[in-house]
Parts: structure tokens; C-alpha cells; sequence
């Protein structure tokens, strides 16, 4: 699986874990393997003439000039983003797909991934399933090949059986060994659970994910439904057949009717029967047409409504989907929500009265009007998640063309009708004809708008993120708008997954999630899963060798422009710079942004990229593009704002309470220093006292003897006693000073900030730190984090919290146990935070 790992806290570390060669062997590389590394080619030192000439088309292309345009060479579709040049081929590597989606009985797991799942399926010790586990990489990369380039998911247990049979063909063991591994190869599919399917990752694997997650979402409140309908139609057929026998003919029947007079015996029997307390005519039909209607209710096998324009979606596993056509799909979505919760609420309506009918509680003056007007609006939780999943399937073009009213009515409708809406993050919606034209029409903050709806936008790559996400949808029953973001287009260099996470690294399509249950701020707007979300761009670790075969490590930014390297149609808006033109005006997209305007005007901004031949190339970029990469930052800091991630005003809130607590700590400080000094004059003053007092004594030739065991029995003379009383007042205040400054820097320590500490008013209850040491870390009873004991935990753990804190309200202080490796490198990026 490939994956970008955190190092040192703010820095990722673009590496590959796990990786496959063809023969399904295991490799370990870092950032792709040798031959992969990318190199600068030799460089031909330029003429000063001729650098300059070429500074000067470079900066003419960077500016729009059409000459310079036609005079330069655009990159050809082998060039990628340096960052991703590891990943060319991504058969090598696992990643999270394949996914083992698992039956609804299973449990609250949805899914994991082929990988891990037979990682944990191997049996434990040294010599259990040898054969398996020694082939175990064969089998993931047979089985992953066999579906790949499917959109539908296969039956795990016939994948896996068939992968065991080209097994066995392909090591050709004895007939000892064979049976050997055959024993464990059914061990290893009876440990799948009975139903559980394999999907890859297809262009529909949102759809499918959705699907899955609303099946086991509500497959036990749709049986509970079921028991709770059968129960009232028996109990409601009780009463019918109950109020039937009262009025019976009361004939008899058997051998001993012949005994019995039986009209004798019908007058009595009906006579009794007049005499029991009839049901009201008013009633009977109630109770009538209430069994009849819940007899004829049958719950709706299609889990999920799908409404797509004509020709938009071909699902080749379409069981439990009902996908129906319309002009304007969020129009129609509502609508036939509005029909299945209306069928509902006759049924929820004919259950509520059949449990009044049975407990004898049903009053017609009250209860006549509640139900006559008895709808939707009336369901508790448990009743809404009975009713269909409606969504809407939409083009973010298309939205943006014809079906604005429509988008804007259904996310404001309040009802829990869903749009998804598979997006393009190098385009722009609102200029279909010119891609980076104008500021990006941002879907996801048109959503927000609404207030009201969910708003979910997120890559398909991150499975585990997306099954949460529909979860969390499902279970809040509100509109949701659903931004995905695939991977799939017509032409692109890499593999799809690839093209995804690129998407969220480079802030093209960072994950938004906006829930407007959620109400104190800034929780109510998260976007945990961006990575580096406190920077302005990604940063990832790239090796490389240089012209002289030399090992470079280097930190890169991953910006806009890297992403739209990865799109051909885009190509025209880069250009090579030529071998050994290296002038002082190049700076990074990262660097060029960052700088102040004047400086802008003298810089030529470039990204980092590799040829097909694993050369190294910087290529120029149009200052069209850089506009689009400072629009998507522009974005991206709104985000952050809004989440509380250089939020101002909470900015401005820390240094004021960070001030505060200075202040009184400084407070304090001073008063110890003035009860110091009180103190220090006391004890002179007391000094003093006393020794004039025993100066005066002896002056006037007292016996002090008794009263001081100290003084000789030979009488002193005055200046002996005085210099023995001044050199005692010297003690006695050199004891009392020493005590003081004890007293005062034990004050000092308690008031210093050298231990570990949360300003816990601060806490967004991100479960970051929680994640790392749910022990150390602990929430209070408001929910906002504190420190319960710092030595549960590392130092090494308390600086990557302070790090990873959206609020940075963690302070790590000092190290606790100096044994504690890589303290310096721990205490220098834990200054910021202290």
C-alpha cells in the first residue's frame, strides 16, 4: 500500500511499504525502486549570451507572450510530478484495494482491505501454513489481477479458490506438500465470512461503497419494520375475529349436539352475546380498514433509488438499486422520495393505531385529526432510516449549466435526499470551455451555503474515509451533497488511486466535511485526512541522485501545478527549461507564492519533473496556472479559517491567554520578590535589635551568662561581644536569605512552564492526541483535552501532538526522563510550542 507517512510532524515522507515485483516477491524500497530513481542530466555550461536569452523566453512564455509560447517545448505525456515518479507503475505496490466487502451480519466493519486480510488470516508460529505463507503475496497479486479493470464486485470465496488452483499449478509441489497446502488454502476461504464480495477500484466504486454501507445501515431496522407490521396485523385480526364471535349463531357441533335442543341453545347464546359491550361501528372500521391496509404493505426491495441522466450510469451489479432516468435527476430524487415516505407513513400510521386499538388508548377526538394529517415530518430516527436511500447522480458541469435551481432546491428542501456528484479538480466548472478560467466555482462552499445539508466532499482513494462519511450521512438523516473525486479521465499517466490521493495532496480536491448538526464552531467544518493541514502545500521527501551519481535528500512542496503536470490537456501550460539554464530569477510555485509582489515580477516560477527516461526537468510554468494554484491556496486558507487551523480571531484568542497567563505568572513572581525582601528586612531588623541589645548589656556590664550559655564565664570585652553578635546577626541572615530564595524557587518551578501542559479552552476534540496515547491524553468533562500524567506516556509523544494539534494548544514543555533518545532533536521542535 502505498502511502504518505508522517516524519518529524510537519513533514511527510513519500515511501512505498510493501511493494510487489512481478513475480509477487516482496521488495523493500523508498520512493520507488533504484532503477526508478530520477537523475539530472549533465549540464552544458551556457554561454552568458545565451543564459540570458533564454531567461528572458522563459520569462516571456511565464507572462502569455504567443511567440515565446511557440518557441519553447511543451512536455510530452511521459512527464510526471518528481514526487510521484516512484509510482509509475502501480502494479508493483499495495494499496488499499481490492476491497473485501463483508455481509451485513458481520458486525459494525464494513470492509478492509485484500492485504490486510490475509496478513491477519495467516496462522500464528514459525512453522504453521509454511507453503501459504511463503506464496501468500503470489495469491494477492493473482487475485488482484483477475479483477483488475472491473467495475463490479466478485464472490471472495470463488476468487480465492480459483487463485488456489493456479496455485498449486504454478509451484508444482509433491503430493505430500500438496495436500498440505491445500488443507491450509481451506482454512484460509472457510475464514471468509459466507457472502463477503472482493470490489476493485472502478470507476462506480463510490456507488457500490454507498450501496453497501446503506445495507448495513438498515438491514435490521427494515426487519425489525417486518416483525412490527406482522405483530399488529395479528393483533389487529384478534379484534376483528374477537368481535365476529360475539355475534355468532351459536350453533353446535360434535357428537353431543344431538343432547342439546339447539334453538333452546341459540336463543341463550345470543342473548348472552347481546350482552357483552359491542364494538362501535366507528371503530370496527377503523380497526378494518387499518388490518387492510397493513396487509397489503410489502417493504420495497430496492435499498437505494438511483436517479441518473439518460445514458450517464451502467452498473454491472445493480441488485437492490433501482436506477431510474430523468431530464433533471435532483427533481425527480425528490419525488420519488417523497412517494416512498409517503407509502410509509400510512404504514407507520396503521401501526400506531393498531398498538392504540390494543391498549384500549385511542381517542377519537384527539387521535382522528393527529392521523388524518400524519406524515413524514412525524417519524422518529428509527422509522426514517426505513425509508430509501434517493440520490441523485449529477456532472459538476452540468450542475453548473441547467441544474442549478434544482441542486439549490433539493439541498434546501430539508429532506434527507442525497447528490453525488463525481468532480474534476483541475477544472472549472464554471468555465467548461477554458479549464483555469476565472476563480474555481467551488461546489463544496455552494453547499455550505445552505446550511442545512451535509456536505461530504472526499477522495474515493481513502476508502475508510468515504464508507465513514456515508455512515455518518445515513445516520443523520439530512440532505447531503456528496463531492467525489475518483481518478478516472479519459487519458492520464498514472494509475486512477494515484490520480486521486494526488488530487487531495496538492489541494485540488482537499477532504471537506460540513455538518450543520454539529453546532459549536469550529466543529461544525472539519477537514482531517489533508495532509500537512496546518501548511499552504504538502511537503514530501524526494531522493534522487545527482549529476555526479551523488545520493540528494531534499524536501518538495506538492502543489496545484505538480497536480495539473498529470493532466495531457494541460501540458501547453508548461515548458522545459533547457539544460544548464539555471538563473537566479527560477523559484518553486511554493516559493513564488509565498513572496511579496515586487518580488513576484522578477521570478519565474517551475516545478520539478521526470521524463520517461528518469531525468530530472524543471518546467516553467504560465502565469495563468500560477493564478489557479493562488486560488486554490486562497480556498484552502478559507478552509482552514473556518476549521480553526489559522483561524485569526483564535489566534488572537491563544496570544491573549497565553499573555494572561504570563501576566499572572509575573504577578506572582513579583509578589514572592516583595515578601523576599520583607522578609529579608525583618530578619535585619530583628538582627540589629538584638545585637544592640547585647551591646548595651555589656556596656553596662550585665551578667549575661544565664540567659546566654554562649558568653564566657571570663567577661568579654565589648567590642569581642559586639563582633561575636554582628558575625551571629550575619549568620542568622545569611540562613534566612538562603531559605527565602529556596522558598522562592520552588514558587519559580511551580509557575514555570518546563512541565507539559493544555490549554484546554482550545481543544476542537479532534481525538488526535487520543490517538496517539489515550492514556496521557484524556478528555475532561467538557469534552476538551488534558494531560491526566505525562510519564504515561514519551516526550517523543507529547511533541508529535503538540505538532499534529489543529488549535496548537498543546505545550510539551520540558523532557521529563533525560534517557529519552533524539532529545534535541524533540526539544527544538517542541520551541515553537512553548
Amino acid at each position: 500500500m502505498a502511502e504518505f507517512q508522517r516524519e518529524k510532524g510537519t513533514s511527510y515522507q513519500l515511501t512505498v511499504t510493501g511493494s510487489l515485483d512481478d513475480n509477487g516477491a516482496v521488495l523493500a524500497v523508498d520512493g520507488g525502486s533504484r532503477e526508478d530513481d530520477p537523475h539530472i542530466p549533465a549540464v552544458e555550461e551556457l554561454e552568458p549570451s545565451s543564459l540570458q536569452e533564454s531567461t528572458k523566453l522563459l520569462r516571456r512564455f511565464h507572462l502569455g507572450e504567443p511567440r515565446a509560447r511557440a518557441s519553447t517545448t511543451a512536455p510530452d505525456a511521459t512527464y510526471v510530478p518528481i514526487l510521484l515518479n516512484g509510482f509509475r507503475s502501480l502494479r508493483r505496490f499495495r494499496y488499499e484495494y481490492p476491497l473485501l466487502l463483508l455481509p451485513e451480519d458481520s458486525g459494525e466493519l464494513l470492509a478492509k482491505s485484500l492485504d490486510v486480510f490475509l496478513r491477519e488470516a495467516m496462522p500464528e508460529g514459525d512453522g504453521a501454513a509454511r507453503i501459504l505463507k511463503d506464496n501468500v503475496a503470489w495469491l494477492e497479486t493473482y487475485m488482484r489481477d483477475q479483477i483488475s479493470g472491473q467495475d463490479f464486485a466478485t464472490l471472495a470465496r470463488d476468487l480465492l479458490i480459483d487463485a488456489g488452483r493456479a496455485l498449486q499449478e504454478q509451484i508444482g509441489l509433491n503430493e505430500t506438500n500438496r495436500d498440505v497446502l491445500q488443507a491450509d488454502l481451506d482454512i484460509l476461504t472457510e475464514s471468509i465470512p459466507t457472502g463477503t464480495h472482493v470490489l476493485p477500484y472502478g470507476r462506480n466504486v463510490a456507488l457500490y461503497l454507498l450501496q453497501h454501507t446503506i445495507r448495513h445501515r438498515t438491514q435490521w431496522q427494515r426487519e425489525q419494520l417486518k416483525r412490527r407490521v406482522e405483530k399488529a396485523i395479528g393483533s389487529l385480526q384478534q379484534l376483528v375475529d374477537i368481535e365476529a364471535d360475539k355475534k355468532g349463531s351459536g350453533s353446535i357441533t360434535g357428537e353431543g349436539s344431538r343432547y342439546f335442543d339447539e334453538s333452546s341453545m341459540v336463543d341463550t347464546l345470543e342473548h348472552r352475546s347481546q350482552g357483552s359491550i359491542a364494538m362501535s361501528a366507528t371503530r370496527l372500521r377503523r380497526v378494518e380498514a387499518t388490518l387492510a391496509a397493513l396487509s397489503e404493505f410489502e417493504l420495497d426491495d430496492n435499498i437505494l433509488h438511483l436517479v441518473v441522466r439518460p445514458g450517464d450510469v451502467a452498473l454491472a451489479d445493480a441488485s437492490s438499486i433501482d436506477i431510474v432516468e430523468a431530464d433533471e435527476p435532483c427533481i425527480k430524487a425528490l419525488e420519488i422520495y417523497d412517494a416512498c415516505a409517503e407509502r410509509l407513513s400510512a404504514v407507520y400510521a396503521g401501526l400506531r393505531i393498531a398498538e392504540l386499538e390494543m391498549a384500549g388508548a385511542y381517542d377519537e377526538s384527539f387521535h382522528d385529526s393527529w392521523f388524518e394529517s400524519f406524515d413524514a415530518e412525524a417519524f422518529n430516527d428509527a422509522e426514517r432510516e426505513t425509508v430509501a436511500t434517493v440520490v441523485a447522480f449529477e456532472s459538476a458541469e452540468r450542475i453548473t449549466e441547467d441544474g442549478m435551481q434544482s441542486f439549490s432546491t433539493v439541498l434546501g428542501s430539508g429532506k434527507p435526499v442525497q447528490i453525488l456528484i463525481n468532480t474534476d479538480p483541475h477544472t472549472n466548472p464554471g468555465h467548461r470551455v477554458d479549464l483555469l478560467g476565472g476563480l474555481r466555482l467551488e461546489l463544496a462552499y455552494l453547499g455550505i451555503g445552505h446550511r442545512h445539508a451535509v456536505i461530504n466532499q472526499i477522495s474515493a482513494a481513502r476508502y475508510e474515509d468515504l464508507l465513514s462519511g456515508f455512515a455518518a450521512v445515513l445516520a443523520g438523516h439530512q440532505g447531503c451533497l456528496h463531492l467525489i473525486h475518483t481518478g478516472f479521465h479519459e487519458s492520464q499517466p498514472l494509475h486512477p488511486w494515484i490520480m486521486a490521493g494526488a488530487a487531495t495532496e496538492s489541494r485540488a480536491h482537499p477532504h471537506i466535511r460540513f455538518d450543520p448538526v454539529i453546532t459549536a464552531a469550529p466543529r461544525d467544518l472539519t477537514f482531517a485526512g489533508n495532509p500537512c493541514p496546518e501548511q499552504d502545500w504538502s511537503t514530501n521527501v524526494v531522493s534522487y541522485t545527482d549529476e555526479h551519481d551523488n545520493p540528494v535528500e531534499t524536501e518538495l512542496a506538492f502543489t496545484f501545478a505538480d497536480y495539473c503536470l498529470l493532466r495531457p490537456e494541460l501540458h501547453d501550460e508548461f515548458r522545459i527549461i533547457p539544460d544548464g539554464c539555471n538563473p537566479e530569477d527560477l523559484a518553486s510555485v511554493a516559493d513564488y507564492l509565498e513572496a511579496d509582489v515586487e518580488r513576484q515580477d522578477r521570478m519565474i516560477p517551475f516545478i520539478w519533473a521526470v521524463d520517461g527516461n528518469g531525468s530530472m526537468r524543471k518546467l516553467v510554468t504560465t502565469r495563468r496556472l500560477i493564478a489557479a494554484c493562488r486560488d486554490r491556496l486562497d480556498f484552502w486558507h478559507s478552509l482552514q479559517s473556518q476549521a480553526g487551523v489559522k483561524n485569526v480571531y483564535v489566534e488572537e484568542a491563544i496570544r491573549t491567554v497565553r499573555e494572561e497567563e504570563q501576566q499572572r505568572a509575573m504577578a506572582v513572581q513579583d509578589e514572592l520578590v516583595r515578601e523576599h525582601e520583607d522578609l529579608l528586612q525583618q530578619v535585619r531588623s530583628d538582627a540589629a535589635d538584638d545585637v544592640m541589645s547585647r551591646l548595651a548589656a555589656v556596656l553596662m556590664d550585665l551578667d549575661l551568662s544565664a540567659d546566654s550559655p554562649h558568653i564566657p564565664t571570663q567577661t568579654p570585652s565589648g567590642k569581642a561581644v559586639a563582633a561575636d553578635v554582628v558575625s551571629a546577626e550575619n549568620e542568622t541572615v545569611e540562613v534566612a536569605e538562603e531559605i527565602v530564595e529556596e522558598e522562592v524557587e520552588q514558587e519559580e518551578d511551580e509557575v514555570s512552564f518546563n512541565e507539559p501542559w493544555i490549554d484546554s479552552i482550545f481543544c476542537t476534540t479532534c481525538d488526535d492526541c487520543l490517538a496517539l496515547n489515550n492514556r496521557m491524553f484524556v478528555y475532561n468533562d467538557d469534552r476538551q483535552a488534558i494531560i491526566s500524567d505525562p510519564a504515561l506516556g514519551t516526550y517523543a509523544q507529547l511533541v508529535e501532538a503538540a505538532e499534529i494539534c489543529p488549535a496548537r494548544c498543546i505545550h510539551p514543555g520540558k523532557p521529563l526522563d533525560p534517557n529519552e533518545s533524539d532529545l534535541d532533536d524533540l526539544t527544538k521542535r517542541a520551541e515553537p510550542f512553548n
